[in-house]
């Protein structure tokens, strides 16, 4: 398997070599039905691809408010915007009652939300960040990589890595957020980039929209990640058909698995099905209520939850042409 991973990367970036990079880069010109209803509507000016985007990203991007029962009452009056009230801590001990209107998946849900019992006895899950650990992160990565442009860039703290004095100070400012549960104007600023998924598709709605934010601000949720997927491994929290994005595993393995049981199934001669489910826009549905309870059960600290939710729930959006 892993002669034939190898073997596979080896032909893309000799497909990619002989091609060319093929980057569609930002959208100049964006489609989106007539206000009056009759055709649609080409957006090829700035104002107009401004205007445009912000439609679609507001729409895109609220879409939970509407769906999730976590940001309508009565969970919204108990739990809060940001899990920030005592029906968040009844939930992680246990105990809460839901009330009687709420369905039974979100009672479900509600149950799975309970701290296990594995992660009380481990605790919280540090939040210093060790000046060793911080250069080496930022060394690691692609100085190329975007970020809000009214920030430093990647490039800048990659450099800054190198030299002790500059790496104390961005450590500092690093942890003072996640550790005292508070969000840095500075890291407000967020840039919104319209990518089109195919070359020939213009549609607004069918744009990738990808969110530029500071690249310190980027770094804290990476180690927060890594950490929360450190404590999952260590506790056996993590589920064994969870391949991707953890050491000594490949997500290649699952479609083995799943091409194994379709020959299991065809050499027994047993009826069965397999349910392929991409749902659309799965992220853009996540309620924070939520995401911050799910992050708090694994032992992340309520100050970091803070910090990474207050960021994006106060963030000043620009959009980039």
């Amino acid at each position: 398997m892993l002669k034939s991973s190898n073997k596979a990367r080896e032909i893309g970036r000799n497909v990619r070599t002989a091609l060319g990079k093929n980057s569609k880069g930002l959208a100049t010109s964006l489609q989106r039905p007539h206000p009056t209803g009759d055709g649609m509507e080409i957006c090829d000016t700035q104002t107009s691809l401004v205007d445009a985007s912000i439609d679609e990203a507001t729409a895109r991007f609220t879409r939970a408010t509407d769906i999730s029962p976590f940001m309508t009452d009565p969970l919204l009056s108990e739990v809060g915007p940001m899990a920030e009230l005592p029906g968040a801590d009844v939930i992680l001990a246990g105990t809460f009652e839901c009330p009687p209107e709420t369905d039974q998946y979100t009672q479900l849900l509600i149950q799975h939300l309970a701290t296990p019992p594995e992660v009380m006895a481990a605790g919280d899950i540090p939040l210093d960040i060790p000046l060793k650990e911080h250069q080496r992160a930022w060394k690691q990565q692609n100085h190329h990589t975007a970020a809000d442009p009214r920030n430093l860039s990647f490039a800048h703290h990659k450099a800054g890595a190198h030299d002790k004095s500059i790496s104390q100070v961005d450590t500092t400012i690093r942890s003072a957020p996640i550790q005292a549960g508070f969000s840095p104007p500075s890291w407000e600023f967020m840039s919104d980039c319209s990518i089109p998924k195919k070359a020939n598709n213009l549609l607004a709605s069918a744009m990738r929209i990808i969110v530029l934010m500071a690249a310190l601000f980027n770094m804290n949720n990476k180690m927060i990640g890594k950490r929360v997927m450190e404590r999952m491994e260590d506790l056996r929290l993590m589920v064994q058909e969870q391949a991707g994005g953890r050491k000594n595993h490949q997500s290649a393995h699952q479609a083995l698995n799943k091409v194994l049981s379709s020959d299991i199934l065809r050499f027994n001669r047993q009826a069965g099905f397999f349910c392929c489910n991409d749902a659309i826009q799965c992220y853009d549905r996540i309620a924070h209520p939520v995401a911050i309870l799910a992050l708090r059960r694994l032992g992340v600290p309520a100050s970091a939850t803070e910090s990474m939710f207050g960021v994006l729930q106060r963030a000043k959006h620009s959009v980039l042409t």
